[in-house]
């Protein structure tokens, strides 16, 4: 474990991707109170976005956001919200009918990281990391769609 996520020899990211997941369906059950409260369904909302799902995400800049990452990271939020909304947790996994889109957040977390790398100096290796992940696209990789 460095800086809160978990490292592997064999470079597998799915102990972390679930570790973390994990961590937020954990925190949501702590706040079960409040979602069962009368409280405004988008402050709910805003809520589960700032204690959940800020743990949920946390380092997903450096993951291959695969299908088998996406799955388990979409599931885990359907699981909280669908206990927020109300709604089917086959709703809430939907992009079309899901209340808060974790993908595309997720998206836009790492676009914003992508651009203060491109804003360094060239000489900076994290820059000159960035070009070979330009030169060497995979599917769910930092400039990927995810």
């Amino acid at each position: 474990e460095y800086l809160g996520s978990l490292f592997l020899p064999s470079g597998d990211q799915m102990p972390d991707v679930r570790r973390r997941c994990a961590m937020a369906k954990a925190r949501a059950g702590t706040l079960r109170h409040v979602w069962a409260s009368g409280m405004a369904l988008d402050l709910k909302v805003r809520l589960y976005i700032a204690s959940c799902c800020s743990i949920l995400v946390y380092g997903s800049e450096a993951w291959i956001l695969n299908e088998c990452a996406r799955r388990c990271i979409n599931g885990a939020n359907a699981y909280m919200l669908s206990h927020i909304t109300r709604k089917s947790k086959r709703e809430e996994a939907s992009t079309t009918t899901t209340t808060f889109n974790i993908m595309a957040w997720i998206r836009a977390r790492r676009l914003k990281w992508v651009g203060h790398i491109l804003r360094l100096d060239d000489k900076r290796l994290i820059k000159q990391t960035l070009k070979v992940i330009h030169d060497n696209r995979q599917d769910g990789d930092i400039i990927q769609r995810c």
